[in-house]
């Protein structure tokens, strides 16, 4: 079995709290399910994120574990996991 694809995202800080991740992130949901290829998904976010936690939340991800951030772009801080399967998509 092979990796699960991950959804991952950016946003300039003029623009967090707008909700233009939400609507983002609920129209590629959309659309990667209809394909019917991907009946799960995975994300990752730095647990310091609340604001990306919730996006990833709202949108039915569910929290899998935390971990090191071993790429090293955020110092060592901790992430979050997530997954989210299509059934529990709302």
């Amino acid at each position: 079995a092979g990796q699960l694809p991950e959804l991952g995202y950016w946003l300039g800080e003029p623009h967090w709290g707008k909700g233009y991740m939400s609507e983002a992130v609920k129209a590629l949901l959309e659309a990667v399910f209809a394909t019917g290829l991907y009946p799960r998904l995975q994300a990752r976010a730095l647990k310091s994120n609340v604001g990306s936690l919730n996006v990833l939340e709202k949108a039915g991800f569910k929290r899998t574990g935390e971990g090191p951030d071993t790429i090293g772009h955020s110092g060592g801080a901790t992430l979050v996991f997530l997954e989210l399967e299509q059934p529990k998509w709302t």
